[in-house]
């Protein structure tokens, strides 16, 4: 079910759609007390509840929802269960949130895999609409990383054999995938070669682009722009 809140005192809670979230309640003992808190940060919640059988659970965590809320009083049983599904829970953002706990047993528990616990006894809602906000930004910043890391692997993997570059190479070929098509000035490309040492000089750039150039595929060739610098150019 997706729960619909319109708080009086709050009215600075997560907006439905900002953040993707789903409540995963175990257990009955203080389940009203957990979802009034959520009801304080979150404009829109689906909440469900922890089921009896093993399949009816994994379907619940394989279920399409990158930040997965564990709500419950036993953090012990909380962590069997996050280390039970574990292959299904560990691309996401898990967090929980816990009654009457002790530092030792949150300690436990992030011990286990949870990105975060919250007690909410301890936590105001608007502490809690911060770190929830803080965290799904952490997901984003490296969900993008390993976008880019990616698709910058495979343009690498289009236009040679990564496997065969120098450290110098990869730098200068990267360097120019940033801009395929586009002039990459000469002193650019020095200080990409160079790394944090000082700047290669331009007869030293020209001897490693013309190595470079017999490791491309067909198809692929660096082309030098007189006074100005190289370019990638792909058919």
């Amino acid at each position: 079910m997706t729960v619909e809140i319109a708080s009086v005192a709050n009215r600075q809670f997560i907006g439905a759609g900002e953040i993707p979230a789903r409540l995963v309640s175990i257990g009955k003992r203080d389940a009203k007390r957990r979802h009034a808190w959520l009801s304080d940060v979150f404009e829109a919640v689906d909440i469900q509840e922890y089921g009896s059988t093993i399949a009816a659970n994994s379907v619940l965590f394989d279920a399409n929802s990158e930040f997965l809320i564990l709500g419950g009083h036993d953090g012990r049983r909380m962590s069997a269960l996050y280390r039970e599904f574990e292959p299904l829970l560990r691309n996401r953002v898990v967090v929980a949130i816990v009654t009457g706990s002790t530092p030792q047993t949150r300690a436990a528990m992030l011990r286990a895999g949870f990105d975060e616990v919250l007690d909410i006894g301890k936590v105001h809602p608007l502490e809690g609409i911060a770190r929830f906000r803080a965290i799904w930004r952490q997901r984003c910043v490296r969900t993008n990383a390993e976008r880019e890391q990616y698709e910058r692997a495979d343009m690498l993997s289009k236009v040679c054999d990564a496997s065969v570059l120098t450290g110098r190479e990869r730098r200068l070929i990267e360097c120019l995938l940033d801009r395929p098509g586009w002039c990459v000035s000469f002193q650019r490309l020095q200080r990409i070669a160079g790394i944090d040492e000082d700047p290669i000089s331009v007869m030293n750039l020209r001897v490693s682009m013309s190595k470079l150039r017999r490791k491309l595929v067909v198809g692929s060739r660096i082309e030098a722009l007189p006074n100005e610098g190289y370019v990638l150019v792909t058919d």
